[in-house]
């Protein structure tokens, strides 16, 4: 049973929120007043002294402290692969926003949208860049086009881009985006697309070694995660173009 209690104000009536309602209250019961008394204190009262407060504030500091310490560490691949000696680099102006606009063109194309001049001056403009440099663009996608890495990711039977994937590892939460992912004729292929400037071949030797332990851990995690062989991973240098791939 609901029961609405409204309390009045006799002295300063037009100061209760219920002022409104009295006239309705005419004939309404009045409750009964019950008196309640404090229990007795078990122990004697205690004051609080300097040393108590600060004691507290002590033991609240070591709280907070511990509360802020790390269960986890966060990496990425790409963080974690790039240990050894870094590869010459010569100033080209391109960038990674350059590499940004590559990436997301051969995604439209893997995925057999046509990328148009129109489209690829729009994904330049995306990343700042001018839409000038859209005719180099369009020859990279054309080049990289007839390459056989991307004939036989055109036929596979699955097709990924961007996979992106997560894992725990020694306490470290461990987060990677594989760029495409292909299943062959004789299993998986994993490969990274890398927009570097190639100086010369030596210098594309210094690059594969540079990056190969990125995708060695791509390949590592993905049959960690799905069970599944990895039968080829590599790097696809989109500049020359070529593709630089070890066979498992």
């Amino acid at each position: 049973k609901n029961q609405l209690v409204v309390s009045t104000y006799p002295k300063k009536p037009d100061e209760s929120s219920w002022h409104s309602l009295e006239t309705y209250l005419q004939g309404a019961p009045v409750l009964a007043l019950v008196s309640a008394s404090l229990p007795e204190p078990t122990e004697p009262a205690r004051f609080l002294t300097p040393d108590m407060l600060t004691e507290v504030r002590q033991d609240i500091a070591a709280s907070l402290t511990a509360l802020a310490e790390p269960t986890y560490t966060e990496a990425s691949v790409t963080e974690l692969a790039k240990t050894g000696p870094a590869p010459r680099r010569q100033a080209t102006g391109k960038g990674a926003s350059w590499g940004n606009a590559v990436h997301r063109a051969l995604e439209l194309s893997l995925h057999r949208k046509a990328v148009s001049q129109e489209i690829a001056g729009a994904l330049l403009q995306a990343e700042g860049r001018s839409s000038e440099e859209t005719q180099e663009l369009m020859a990279l996608l054309a080049a990289v086009s007839k390459t056989d890495i991307w004939q036989r990711a055109l036929t596979a039977r699955e097709l990924y881009t961007e996979l992106p994937f997560g894992s725990t590892e020694n306490g470290s939460a461990l987060a990677g985006v594989i760029d495409l992912a292909f299943r062959g004729a004789d299993g998986w292929v994993l490969v990274d697309f890398k927009s570097d400037h190639i100086i010369d071949d030596a210098h594309l030797a210094e690059l594969n070694a540079y990056y190969q332990p990125q995708i060695e851990t791509y390949a590592q995690h993905f049959t960690r995660l799905t069970g599944e062989p990895v039968k080829e991973y590599g790097l696809l240098f989109t500049a020359k173009p070529a593709f630089l791939g070890v066979s498992q």
